[in-house]
Order: structure tokens, then sequence, then C-alpha cells
């Protein structure tokens, strides 16, 4: 009934004590927004009634197939979620109605995701005043985790929330702060064990900060948080399951390969369009998982576009992203011989800068060769004798001191493949 009357005339006091004592937060999102203008306050609400019921219901209970919510957590973190959608798309919840003025929509934006960004539990006034937050006597159980918004509500469906975010992340028009520094990657993804000194994912982040450009005061309002930053946060969240104040049970639940495949899917993404950056080994997960994909006959779509995804991510990313050997081999493994040409062209230029030496050159040379000869498309083999022609070319004009054995000695790279390609040919 609420959501079909013109909440402006209400008695507000009134009807939102109602409202929560009720535990009514459909009423009470659309409240709060229409009559108040305030879309962070009840969201605000609803995530305490989440985190009240994440202490109660066992998280790692399997979902039904059919969709049907089996507790409160469930029930309101699927709320929660769907609120995220309405907002980020500029629409009113539930109605699903436009957003006005759509001016509204460019501020709600960052607020947002600046909401969800929090690394610390830290409820505003409006929200301690209910009688909720005040049984607390200090923050437990998922409260106490760090950045403790996403990672409950990533515990709740980590895949929904994850498209949720890319509505934000991919809408037209918005404005991102950006990082002063472009040398800072995902902090190390072997987040379970540390890094070499011992550091987390979490202490490194702490550490290093991740500092922004100041916007004028007219741009403020509507700069989102830093695309970075937020990957950094989901890493954490998803990578480290022994957080300060969190239990076993937790960490459990997000250690599900659900959770996983969904983030490496995302970071794909924006990894593909160059706005955020990762280290190694987290690149080396993605393009894993990208390659296992291909596990299909060879003329199966699925199969083909799964190796076109991988090469386009191989030549959005810098060289020195990730390492090529260890890529290789997961390509090899998958059979995606197009994706493996790529990096044994990039292993011949390599070579041919001097970068490695002479055995490493013809070795990467004859296997570029071996991926054009077994290829299925007629027409695309016939392109090997462009591409050995193209090299020897390049190779006449790279003569240089290059390493044989253990020894340096003047090397005509042109003459080496000249004679290793004679000698592919006579086999």
């Amino acid at each position: 009934c609420l959501l079909h009357m013109d909440v402006t005339i209400m008695d507000f006091d009134s009807i939102l004590s109602l409202l929560r004592k009720n535990d009514m937060y459909s009423a009470l999102l659309h409240v709060f927004a229409h009559g108040l203008n305030d879309f962070i306050t009840p969201l605000e609400i609803l995530m305490e009634a989440i985190f009240d019921a994440a202490d109660t219901f066992d998280l790692n209970t399997p979902r039904r197939l059919d969709g049907v919510h089996q507790n409160k957590f469930e029930q309101y973190g699927y709320k929660a979620i769907l609120y995220l959608q309405h907002c980020f798309k500029g629409q009113t919840f539930p109605q699903g109605r436009d957003l006005k003025p759509e001016e509204r929509v460019e501020t709600l934006r960052p607020q947002i995701l600046t909401f969800l960004q929090q690394e610390q539990y830290s409820p505003s006034i409006s929200v301690t005043k209910s009688d909720v937050v005040m049984r607390k006597s200090h923050s437990t159980g998922l409260r106490a985790c760090a950045y403790p918004y996403m990672h409950v509500l990533m515990l709740v469906d980590s895949k929904a929330l994850l498209t949720t975010l890319t509505l934000a992340l991919d809408a037209p028009g918005a404005k991102f702060v950006e990082s002063e520094s472009k040398a800072e990657p995902v902090a190390a993804w072997d987040v379970e064990v540390g890094d070499k000194n011992g550091e987390t994912v979490l202490q490194q982040m702490r550490r290093n900060g991740m500092s922004s450009n100041t916007p004028g005061e007219e741009e403020i309002d509507i700069l989102c948080p830093d695309r970075q930053h937020l990957v950094n946060i989901l890493s954490s969240v998803v990578y480290v399951f022994e957080s300060e104040g969190a239990n076993a049970k937790m960490g459990n639940a997000l250690q599900s390969q659900v959770a996983k495949d969904a983030f490496l899917d995302f970071m794909a993404k924006y990894l593909l369009r160059g706005v955020v950056r990762a280290p190694k080994s987290l690149t080396l997960s993605i393009i894993s998982q990208m390659s296992s994909r291909s596990i299909s006959p060879k003329d199966c779509p699925a199969r083909l576009f799964a190796q076109d995804e991988v090469i386009q991510l191989l030549k959005a990313l810098p060289r020195d992203s990730y390492d090529r050997h260890e890529v290789l081999a997961t390509i090899k493994q998958s059979r995606m011989l197009r994706a493996a040409l790529l990096l044994h062209k990039e292993g011949v230029t390599v070579c041919l800068d001097g970068r490695e030496n002479v055995c490493a050159l013809l070795e990467r040379f004859v296997s570029a060769i071996d991926c054009y000869l077994v290829d299925e498309d007629l027409k695309f083999r016939k392109e090997v004798f462009d591409y050995a022609k193209k090299e020897c070319v390049v190779a006449s004009v790279a003569t240089s001191m290059m390493c044989v054995g253990d020894n340096k000695e003047a090397t005509n790279a042109h003459e080496l493949l000249r004679k290793t390609l004679h000698t592919k040919l006579s086999d």
C-alpha cells in the first residue's frame, strides 16, 4: 500500500519507526528515497538486518536450485543487491521507474560505491539510533571483517554482486577518480600465505594506500571511487579468509570456486579495457580460467570464442604484465594454437631485440611455424609463408651480439633463421 502512496505528505518519524519494527524493508527503501531523497540510510539499515541474519544462519547452507530463499540472510541479501541494481540503472525501487531528476543518478552512483567500500564497520548516527545496532556493544561476526559491506554481499551471491557493480562501472558518462601511481597493481595475489615479507593483501593496501588525484569542487559529487581500489578490495574479500575477526565458517563460505571464477571473469573484462592492473600471478589465473573453456570439440563455437577472448586479452596487456613462459604453458595445455602462435611471435621479437639467446630464437621461430601448419584453416596455414618472409627480413637487420651457449659472438640472425627454415622444409 505504501508503495502507491504520496510519501511526501506522511509523518516520516512515525512511518519509518513502524517500517523498521516490522522489517518492511522494501517500503523503507521507497519512503527514504522518495520522501527524503536519501538512498544510503535505508541501505545501511537493510545491511544491519543482513549482518544480524548472517550471525544467525549457517552461511554454508546450499542454495535451492529454484532460487527460493531459505532464510532471512538470503531474503534480505538479494533485496539489497536488487536495490543496488535499480540505483545503478537510475530506477526507483521497487517500481523500476526512471529516477528523477536524471542528474541524481550521477551523484547517487559514487555515494553508493563509497558506502560499499568502507574498510571498517562504522554505522551512521541515524542508524545507531535503532534498537538493532544499540544491542551491539562492539563489532562481531561479519561486522568485524575488513570491508564488511562488500564482504557480506559477496557471501550472498558473488556473481550477482559483481554483475551489479558492472552496471556502475559501465554506466555511460560515469567518471572515476584515477590513481596517481600507475606502478602499483592489485596487491600480492598469493594472499593466503602473504608475500615474502609475510604481508597479506590488506596489510599491503593499508601500508601503500591508494592516493588519488584531487578533483575540482564542481566534479567531486559525480566522481566515482578509483576502479583500481575497487578491484583491490574485491581481491581481498574473495581471497583473504582469516582477516581480523573473521571465523573459519565465514572464510570457508567465501572460498568457493564460484566466487573465484566470478571475480576472475570480472577482472578479465576490465583488464581488457585497460582500466585496472593486476600482478602476473593474477593474470595467469585469469588466462587459465579463460583457457579452461576451450576444452571442447575443435570446431565448437565456444572453443573458438574462448580462444578469441584470450588473444584479445594478450594483445591488450602490456608485455611486462604476465610471464610469457607460464602463460604459454597454460595455453598449450588447452590446445589454443593461435593464442600460442601470438606468444611464439612475441618470443621471436624478444630474441631479435637481443633479450634472449639464439637457441630461444630458433625454438620460438620453429614453434610459430608449427602453429601455422597444424591449423585447421587452409587459408590461415598459407599465411606461414608471409610470416617466415617477414621474420627473415627483420632478422637481416638484427645482426648483433647474441648469446650462443656460454660465449658471445657476432651472429647473423637472418642466416640462422634461413637455415632453420630450410631444415624445417626438408623435414
